[in-house]
């Protein structure tokens, strides 16, 4: 699974902080606490995702974080 992060004129640095934050806690929940934050660049896992009745095997989930930033600068 792979974020695509893109920071423009038009997004907000608080959302921004918002969907890290999700992104931490359910990265920290697959790991079992082994990892407390995403870094962008990085891939991480496998973390082993146990079948159900719709996903009906087990399966490896990898999960990395990629960021844009193309807002304008000053000058």
């Amino acid at each position: 699974m792979l974020v695509h992060e893109f920071i423009t004129d038009k997004t907000d640095d608080v959302k921004h902080k918002c969907n890290a934050d999700d992104l931490n806690d359910f990265v920290f929940q697959l790991s079992r606490g082994d990892i407390s934050k995403v870094k962008s660049g990085v891939i991480y896992g496998p973390f082993t995702v146990r079948g159900t009745s719709i996903l009906t095997r087990q399966v490896n989930l990898f999960i990395g974080k990629v960021s844009r930033n193309i807002r304008p600068t000053d000058g």
